[in-house]
């Protein structure tokens, strides 16, 4: 195994969690590929008022990465991301709502 530093997500440097998240989501660095605790410090980010972190959490749960897949919770990633101004995280809720009213119609 190779020995890496772990930082606690509610008291570290977010740059270093945001880091350490995206080494569990690609096993890279030396961590194992771990979704499920890439979303653990994702959360700690996005409670923290990162849009990019809440965008993240959004694409987790409209994919069921890490999580169990949950368009509603998505949605709501999403906007709050958008809320703030992440532009991607705008378009993938206008794209979900499209999708979510489609069904809806059938």
């Amino acid at each position: 195994t190779t020995a890496h530093a772990s930082v606690n997500p509610s008291d570290a440097d977010p740059v270093e969690v945001y880091e350490q998240a995206m080494n569990y989501l690609h096993g890279r660095n030396g961590f194992t590929e771990d979704a499920a605790m890439a979303v653990e410090y994702f959360r700690a980010l996005a409670d923290q008022n990162w849009s990019i972190a809440q965008n993240r959490m959004g694409e987790f749960y409209e994919n069921g990465v890490g999580v169990t897949r949950d368009l509603d919770q998505a949605m709501s990633w999403y906007e709050l991301a958008a809320e703030q101004g992440h532009p991607v995280a705008k378009a993938h809720a206008e794209r979900l709502q499209s999708q979510l009213s489609l069904t809806a119609a059938r």
